[in-house]
């Protein structure tokens, strides 16, 4: 048996996506009533914590306030952004009034070699314990 703690997949998972560019890059992970963020400067960890968000404003407000509380730039640092969303349109919407780079990271896209990408109910955190093995 092997165990992981429940953010090692996406930890691993997001570290490495940081070492791409020349740009500090903050994680969120969105579910049902909870927002887990990571924060990198390239592949050096800055923060992991989560945070309940009953609506789409309180996601916002966090992940603003970290965003500033980091030092992150509006105009090149990056805020990429996954899971599932109760206002994908309004979150975007929000977040982009202050900030440049906004993405939505897609799992087809990111996971094209694996069958599990292809199955629409499999969590994105479960996606990325594939890299754990």
């Amino acid at each position: 048996a092997r165990f992981f703690s429940t953010v090692s997949p996406l930890t691993e998972y997001f570290v490495q996506k940081s070492r791409l560019g020349n740009s500090k890059k903050l994680y969120a992970h969105v579910r049902k009533h909870l927002v887990e963020v990571y924060c990198y400067d390239k592949s050096k960890l800055l923060l992991i914590n989560s945070f309940p968000c009953k609506q789409t404003a309180d996601c916002i407000y966090y992940l603003l306030y970290i965003w500033q509380q980091l030092g992150y730039n509006q105009e090149k640092d990056e805020l990429q952004l996954t899971g599932k969303f109760k206002d994908k349109e309004g979150l975007l919407t929000g977040l982009r009034k202050y900030l440049r780079q906004v993405f939505i990271i897609n799992p087809k896209a990111e996971f094209n070699r694996s069958e599990i990408s292809k199955i629409e109910d499999i969590p994105f955190d479960m996606q990325t314990l594939i890299l754990c093995e």
